[in-house]
């Protein structure tokens, strides 16, 4: 759920409304050293890029101004949690589909032989459907 954020009380009021005023982006990217990280999982038996996903995750979740989201498109509010969003390719008409998982509450549910749940992901494996996105009520709150 999203929930809205007292605009009265809020510390970061004066930078959101001068920010919605003048709107610009930027990026960031960094090198990070995985490693010891790889390694780590290698050694217990855990699948690199869902153990990433699943930590990048917890990380986000951990913080609310990661979570952020705008209620009809204005008024600033805090998530209570993000799902991951991840895309699969299809190499046979080169396209992709996005997929979320629903529930990744530990590093524990990496060594499943079946993943959490994923949205769409038997449509998308059988090749029933190709779409980009599956329900967009998921997509709100994906990361």
């Amino acid at each position: 759920m999203l929930r809205p954020l007292d605009l009265t009380v809020w510390p970061r009021r004066q930078i959101y409304q001068h920010f919605r005023q003048n709107p610009c982006t930027f990026n960031v990217t960094v090198s990070v050293d995985v490693t010891a990280f790889k390694s780590s999982l290698k050694e217990a038996g855990l699948p690199f890029v869902p153990a990433l996903i699943y930590c990048i995750c917890a990380v986000v979740n951990r913080l609310p101004a990661l979570r952020m989201g705008l209620i009809e498109g204005e008024q600033p509010g805090v998530w209570d949690s993000v799902l991951p969003l991840y895309t699969v390719f299809h190499p046979e008409t080169e396209t992709f589909s996005a997929l979320w998982t629903k529930s990744f509450q530990s590093c524990a549910t990496l060594r499943l032989k079946q993943p959490p749940t994923v949205v769409n992901q038997e449509k998308v494996r059988s090749g029933r459907t190709y779409g980009v996105l599956g329900p967009p009520d998921a997509v709100q709150h994906a990361m």
